[in-house]
């Protein structure tokens, strides 16, 4: 399983959106970072075939996504603004929209009884969506992105509205997946990211500016910079120096975001 994006470059209104976009992804996490209008959610519309690259082409196996209807099986998007039927309760959300994505009727039972485990909405499945509390509504989207097993996974902001116990329940159900699968997610969460995904894409005005694991992109954002302390007063406690990491990630992808 490879998804292969090629020179990829979007133009709306004369503007570009993006810019020679190439990546190479495979299972694991992938946690795509920027400022609001670096072309993220663009980015992950092209990839989920909603949008059509202006030049450049999308592949997954070495066939292009455009009507390739094995990708479109294998392939899940939730995007910010989560469009679940309000009339329907949560189970009904779940086995509409599964059947739509491909699911047979048999195995979907099994599959939502597993999902309302997991995302902790046994309690609520009978309640309609209009009723429900926001964190409530996105454990929903993200659950129903899940209902078809897919090898890619797109999230647009996933983590907003929910607590930092649903958020860790998320990244727990995230990090089994992505073994085999490629699981991409749009986030501000810089602080919690850092731990869960294995590499990271920064973004800055359409184009990507780096792309490495935690530790690649401190490296690099301290041989660009010259920075390698926040604080020049470090403790070797193990404790400090996590704290000492982590400040210096946040550094980075502020760098590669914002400055680069």
């Amino acid at each position: 399983m490879a998804l292969e994006i090629n020179n990829v470059s979007y133009i709306k209104n004369g503007k570009n959106i993006l810019k020679n976009i190439n990546l190479f992804l495979d299972t694991g996490m992938y946690a795509l970072l920027g400022s609001n209008g670096a072309g993220k959610s663009t980015l992950l519309k092209v990839i989920s075939t909603l949008l059509k690259p202006t030049q450049g082409s999308v592949l997954y196996d070495k066939k292009d996504i455009k009507n390739n209807s094995e990708y479109l099986s294998k392939l899940s998007f939730m995007p910010q603004n989560v469009g679940l039927i309000k009339d329907f309760d949560i189970v009904d959300n779940l086995h509409y929209f599964g059947l739509l994505k491909g699911c047979k009727n048999k195995e979907l039972k099994t599959k939502i009884s597993a999902i309302l485990s997991d995302f902790d909405l046994e309690a609520l499945k009978n309640v309609k969506v209009f009723n429900l509390s926001g964190g409530v509504v996105q454990r929903t989207g993200i659950a129903l992105s899940l209902i078809n097993s897919p090898k890619i996974l797109i999230l647009d902001e996933p983590f907003n509205n929910l607590d930092s116990t649903e958020r860790k329940r998320l990244y727990n159900i995230l990090q089994e997946i992505s073994k085999n699968s490629a699981v991409i997610i749009s986030t501000h969460l810089i602080a919690e990211i850092e731990n869960v995904a294995d590499t990271f894409i920064f973004m800055k005005e359409g184009s990507i500016t780096h792309i490495g694991n935690r530790d690649e992109s401190i490296a690099g954002f301290t041989e660009k910079t010259g920075r390698t302390s926040p604080n020049p007063d470090i403790s070797e406690n193990k404790e400090e120096h996590a704290k000492y990491q982590k400040t210096m990630f946040e550094m980075a992808s502020e760098y590669y975001t914002k400055y680069f």
